[in-house]
């Protein structure tokens, strides 16, 4: 909890800062969230992330970085969908 709460105040210092970086920080707290709803999603269905990655073709590093949502550049939308094609569809 501690480090998170670093974290955003060391985000809150950079928008401050400079405010061309607000569109970038939403990005990338946009990409935390459904990377966080990816994971939930994958625990919930029972899946490791060896499974759902091999099923996409995708590393599971790929996959652990999508989930953490920590890529400077966002993930394409055929591979998201893919994710989330495998974990309902193994529900």
């Amino acid at each position: 909890m501690r480090k998170t709460r670093l974290y955003i105040e060391k985000i809150e210092k950079l928008v401050h800062s400079d405010p061309k970086m607000t569109d970038y920080v939403e990005e990338s707290v946009d990409a935390m969230k459904m990377g966080s709803e990816l994971r939930d999603l994958r625990e919930q269905a029972g899946l490791e992330k060896s499974d759902v990655a091999e099923k996409v073709g995708i590393s599971e590093s790929d996959l652990d970085t999508i989930e953490r949502g920590s890529s400077l550049e966002a993930p394409e939308f055929n591979v998201i969908h893919l994710i989330t094609r495998v974990i309902l569809t193994s529900r």
